[in-house]
């Protein structure tokens, strides 16, 4: 996965099975031993939230096709042709995931949407 940061060369200096990989005291097995002076000593907190935000922004997009069954790129008049339950669900997973970066704009939100339902009916 490319972030569109400056090109970065790194070395896999060994591939071990699970069972030889380190564990934490959860006994959690880890994924990918670092150099400490490697890349990671390198960088930046803004890096390190560009790589997360990315990686969520990834899951939250596939997410959204596993629930409404539309493509990336989809136009306006597929989205308004989506049954109410899908796009209420779909609603909901997007409202779920903005709480966790902003509580109380989601909560904002929410009594938007829900005044703009009422005023639907």
């Amino acid at each position: 996965m490319r972030l569109g940061l400056d090109i970065q060369k790194g070395v896999i200096a060994q591939i071990l099975p699970g069972h030889r990989m380190p564990r934490d005291r959860d006994g959690n097995v880890a994924d990918l031993v670092m150099a400490p002076d490697g890349t990671v000593a390198r960088t930046n907190y803004a890096r390190l939230y560009l790589m997360q935000f990315g990686a969520a922004a990834v899951k939250a997009t596939n997410e959204l096709k596993r629930i409404t069954g539309l493509n990336t790129g989809c136009s306006p008049e597929e989205v308004e042709y989506l049954d109410d339950e899908v796009f209420n669900r779909a609603f909901e997973f997007l409202l779920d995931t903005y709480r966790c970066i902003n509580p109380q704009h989601a909560d904002l939100i929410r009594g938007l949407s829900d005044k703009y339902k009422r005023l639907q009916v």
